[in-house]
């Protein structure tokens, strides 16, 4: 054993344990490649991250177990263009890990003559978007380098980290009321029951036009990108639910990166579930006007850590779990409200313009988290910026059959940031 899960780990864990709570990235590459040098890059990859040689034991308390297993690589040929689709939606199916020594996670590989996808699927409690996009760029530039032929091939080593509640900061000035309270869940009953059948997100990739008028018309409103897209979302989220007359007090929500402000050297690839909720609580049918709103988001964004709500926030989640706790227990408190809205935005992933042996040809993102399945009006929208284009992925947790939803919802959303002169046309 090599060490406890502390309380915040234990109880992320308890939530993927009945229904999946998982992230996952897929890369679509077209190149000719080499079995032996994906293996040898993935190995690679387990090198850098204890947490990728570690399993966690089923008995109680949970505790981190060293394993010697891989990480399972799946190959299944590529047949055609919807192989991969079919397949990313099967590996959210079930929890990880999917046997006893197994790491948390797993790769699937659609292998063609020219034509491949990469599926990395994580355990959500060790991982966050922003360090799964790292294992996938540390994965391409490995899997170029040997390739190429290369043999010294430089690793970063990440230690394992104390618990979350030793690196939190100390002394911080007391937070002031929030203007509205809002709860983050509700009683509304899932309109679905797990096993939950998980769909693609709705996606929209962005000019390099388009993408750097978002960030000048930021930047010329004195305003960050999350602040626009936050206010996009709650604009198109407000009308869409005063369309079906459910007014209310909810929100939109930032899952933001907290590495920066713990006591600790952490690097933005490190593995684990860096991630905290910012509130931006709003009533339907009383939103600010676009840019003042945005201009208030990105005050909220910037404030948020300065006070001790962040940590008084994170010692509360840390509190709620007890030896006893069950999965359910765990899901019940977590389950989000309805009609509310996730904007989570991952910046810019620092993919390679070109690569010497391949050439990356898409990304996709997707995600199961018992946090948001079962609810009708519930959107996430996923944001990252590769090679100067933003990439939009929005995902409806319930309704798996009705995709025209999620088209017209994003063609509002990007009308509304077209209105406000935030998009070019």
């Amino acid at each position: 054993m090599l060490r406890l899960l502390n309380s915040y780990e234990s109880f992320f864990w308890l939530l993927g344990r009945e229904e999946p709570f998982l992230i996952q990235y897929t890369l679509a590459i077209t190149g000719t490649l080499d079995e032996k040098w994906v293996t040898q890059a993935l190995a690679l990859l387990q090198q850098q991250h204890p947490l990728l040689n570690c399993s966690v034991t089923v008995e109680r308390p949970f505790a981190l177990k060293p394993t010697t297993l891989p990480v399972p690589l799946y190959l299944q040929d590529r047949t055609d263009d919807d192989d991969w689709r079919r397949q990313a939606i099967k590996a959210l199916e079930q929890p990880l890990p999917a046997a006893g020594d197994e790491t948390f996670l797993r790769v699937d590989w659609l292998r063609g003559e020219k034509e491949h996808e990469f599926i990395f699927t994580i355990e959500h409690a060790f991982s966050d978007f922003r360090s799964v996009t790292g294992l996938c760029v540390d994965f391409m530039g490995f899997l170029d380098a040997l390739q190429s032929g290369r043999r010294d091939i430089k690793l970063t080593y990440y230690p394992l980290l104390p618990a979350i509640e030793k690196m939190l900061p100390q002394q911080m000035p007391p937070a002031k009321a929030a203007e509205l309270q809002v709860s983050y869940g509700d009683g509304t009953r899932v309109v679905l029951q797990p096993p939950y059948h998980y769909q693609l997100p709705h996606s929209n990739v962005l000019s390099n036009i388009q993408s750097m008028a978002i960030l000048h018309a930021a930047k010329a409103n004195q305003c960050s990108v999350q602040g626009v897209l936050c206010s996009a979302m709650m604009h198109t989220l407000d009308e869409y639910l005063q369309q079906r007359d459910m007014f209310s007090d909810t929100f939109c929500f930032t899952p933001s990166d907290f590495r920066p402000y713990l006591k600790a050297e952490i690097h933005s690839k490190e593995l684990g579930n860096f991630v905290t909720g910012i509130f931006h609580p709003f009533k339907t049918g009383r939103l600010p006007e676009f840019w003042p709103l945005a201009r208030k988001i990105t005050t909220q964004l910037k404030c948020f850590f300065q006070d001790d709500k962040f940590v008084t926030d994170t010692k509360g989640l840390c509190s709620l779990y007890h030896p006893d706790m069950t999965s359910e227990q765990a899901v019940a408190i977590m389950k989000a409200r309805e009609g509310c809205a996730f904007v989570s935005n991952a910046g810019v992933t620092p993919f390679l313009d070109k690569y010497d042996n391949f050439r990356l040809c898409r990304t996709h993102t997707l995600a199961a988290s018992p946090m948001l399945s079962g609810r009708e009006h519930l959107f996430w929208l996923g944001v990252q910026t590769i090679n100067g284009r933003m990439q939009l992925e929005l995902l409806d947790t319930a309704a798996q059959d009705d995709h025209q939803k999620l088209e017209r919802f994003m063609q509002h959303f990007l009308d509304t940031l077209k209105t406000e002169q935030a998009l070019a046309t």
